[in-house]
């Protein structure tokens, strides 16, 4: 409703537009040029946008026939009894059989059925049917008058990234970055660095020989050691 656009005509009758769809509304009269609200008696998309245009509520302009009198008088007469199936009269013919079910094909559908008058927000675009003999636009086999080819082979465009330009090492027009790239780079070792061997010196041995073999002779010792 709030897309449609109402224009005032004259004292009851105005125009709901929404870019090319037009129609007239008579409120006095309870009309409109969609034909709805006459079929059915309830207001229409465009009755209800102009009833909320003048500010006033729909229900007023509903037919009677829907209102709770009516479904009283209506139904106000008694409803006469009715024997059961036991006491039916009985015929020489065959009893009528119910309709087989059977499922239909296809998966079943689950969404609304949308109406004629609700946008269902599909952009459907035209096109142009094409024979596969003659590949001319306009017709198919029925209507065909030219004569059968050959088609044409297509190239395939390649998928994927492509790839980078690759140069010998023994080009004078290879560049640095170029050349770098053709180096192998060796595989990256994986685990925790290990520990570099540590050589201690003399005076180091020393230490540690006064401090856990005190009867050795040190002196001596160092002097084989230097030799």
């Amino acid at each position: 409703m709030r897309f449609w656009l109402v224009i005032h005509s004259q004292q009851h009758v105005f125009e709901a537009r929404r870019g090319c769809d037009s129609y007239m509304v008579d409120l006095d009269g309870r009309h409109c040029t969609y034909r709805l609200w006459d079929l059915a008696g309830i207001p229409c998309v465009h009755a209800i946008a102009t009833i909320k245009y003048i500010q006033q509520t729909p229900d007023e302009d509903i037919d009677k026939m829907f209102s709770k009198e009516q479904f009283l008088k209506c139904y106000s007469a008694n409803i006469s009894p009715v024997n059961g199936s036991n006491l039916w009269p009985q015929t020489e013919f065959i009893k009528p059989l119910p309709p087989v079910s059977r499922r239909m094909p296809g998966r079943p559908k689950v969404n609304r059925r949308i109406h004629v008058t609700e946008n269902d927000g599909r952009v459907h675009t035209p096109r142009t049917i094409r024979y596969a003999k003659c590949f001319e636009y306009g017709h198919n086999q029925k209507g065909c008058k030219n004569a059968t080819r050959e088609p044409v082979p297509m190239l395939l465009k390649k998928k994927g990234r492509p790839r980078k330009e690759q140069c010998e090492p023994n080009q004078a027009s290879c560049d640095r970055s170029k050349r770098q790239e053709l180096v192998p780079i060796p595989p990256k070792k994986k685990g925790r660095p290990r520990e570099e061997q540590f050589e201690p010196s003399l005076s180091q041995l020393a230490f540690l020989a006064r401090k856990f073999y005190p009867h050795i002779n040190i002196i001596h010792c160092k002097s084989m050691y230097s030799k």
